[in-house]
């Protein structure tokens, strides 16, 4: 089965082969109280502990961002490459950067953008713990944490929420950037 085939039957190939990129799934948390807001740094880790276990019956609803196989399967073709687990770090790092450039042009989506970042952060620490502190695992995390905290932007203007989505999304941007210059590692 070709690498196109396998991805665009994603769906129903993951029930059986958890080898293949998952949904990304993320468990919005509750608008923060004003008077928790402006407490003390223990007080806002108190509600935070608080938050984090908390029954999930009690959370707002988890929500679920499939994986884009379909546009996934020609980043894979265009390496000549027909399995996610067979990608080594330089693959991924060519894959990621030809990512953050289609998110660029519009032709990928920001939770893409997370999804798939999620799922290559998941591929390289199967690999290796000390994948997540290298350049390419910081960048992955912070594609994936762009799909956390774009949602977490609250209407009444909250400035961390804002302020993290965009060093987050800085954080990637310049990854490719210094990628393209450098010609990767």
């Amino acid at each position: 089965m070709s690498g196109r085939q396998s991805l665009r039957d994603g769906a129903d190939l993951q029930k059986n082969n958890n080898s293949l990129p998952a949904a990304t799934r993320y468990q919005p948390w509750p608008e923060m109280p004003e008077e928790i807001k402006k407490g003390s740094s223990k007080e806002i880790a108190k509600w935070s502990e608080n938050v984090r276990t908390m029954p999930k019956h009690l959370l707002p609803p988890l929500i679920i961002i499939p994986f884009p196989f379909d546009k996934f399967s020609k980043y894979l073709e265009d390496i000549g490459v027909s399995s996610f687990m067979d990608l080594n770090n330089s693959q991924i790092e060519a894959i990621f950067v030809a990512v953050i450039n289609d998110y660029k042009k519009g032709r990928l989506s920001i939770d893409d953008l997370a999804c798939i970042g999620s799922n290559f952060l998941s591929l390289g620490l199967k690999k290796s713990r000390s994948f997540f502190d290298s350049r390419l695992g910081e960048a992955l995390h912070a594609a994936e944490e762009t799909g956390f905290y774009v949602r977490q932007i609250s209407a009444n203007g909250s400035n961390e929420e804002t302020s993290q989505f965009i060093h987050f999304l800085r954080k990637v941007l310049s990854f490719a950037k210094d990628s393209q210059t450098k010609g990767g590692d």
